[in-house]
């Protein structure tokens, strides 16, 4: 099992790791959805949508209406920045892990806007010595260019570095720039198209994290 010990920073996925923004993130696609006069969906649907970015969720959303991102996703965003915090909550042993003494950074393909509105509501801005979201990072994951600016500034190399997330582009991500990844099977992400990836390291849910870390 990876030794948490060896690691100076962890980098953490946002949507699916750390907080649970289902909800806001789906009564925002659903009200820009009604906007065009298309049809809602469920949530469990939604989830499915999301990854590599707002502007991803927003064009799977939009099935054959894909003609309209651009306007859609300026009103998803509109929406979603004034709810991105009514009904989200940080999974189960997220407070009490990142009240722990260790480096930590926020990588997420989320825009920075909201991450950062998110983040503050839950007094975690400042916990964080690097937060990058989709909009700020050089690439968005799967590239590691995120990954690699974070180690070039912190001064650190590959091996002091573990990105934990819930789908493959944080996996990809972390393979792109050599560094070893943990993945939490119980997020946003499905399992099924994670584990052909062979990921190394993997758990069930952010709370058993809590027993891993020093």
């Amino acid at each position: 099992m990876l030794d948490f010990s060896t690691k100076k920073i962890f980098l953490f996925d946002l949507d699916g790791t750390l907080f649970n923004t289902l909800p806001d993130l789906s009564f925002a696609i659903n009200k820009m959805l009604v906007a065009f006069g298309l049809e809602p969906f469920p949530r469990e649907i939604i989830k499915t949508f999301i990854g590599n970015g707002s502007r991803n969720l927003v064009r799977r959303s939009l099935g054959n209406s894909e003609h309209l991102l651009d306007e859609a996703h300026a009103l998803f965003m509109e929406y979603y920045k004034n709810r991105c915090i009514e009904e989200t909550i940080p999974y189960p042993g997220v407070i009490e892990l990142l009240k722990r003494n260790f480096r930590a950074a926020v990588l997420t393909n989320k825009p920075i806007e909201p991450t950062k509105k998110i983040l503050a509501h839950f007094g975690l801005v400042n916990r964080f010595e690097y937060v990058l979201g989709g909009d700020t990072s050089p690439e968005r994951k799967p590239s590691p260019a995120g990954i690699e600016f974070i180690l070039s500034d912190a001064k650190l190399e590959k091996q002091d570095a573990l990105m934990i997330g819930d789908d493959t582009p944080d996996l990809l991500a972390a393979r792109a720039a050599g560094i070893d990844s943990l993945m939490i099977l119980g997020g946003f992400g499905k399992p099924e198209n994670i584990l052909p990836y062979f990921p190394k390291y993997t758990v069930e849910h952010f709370v058993d994290l809590l027993n891993l870390f020093p």
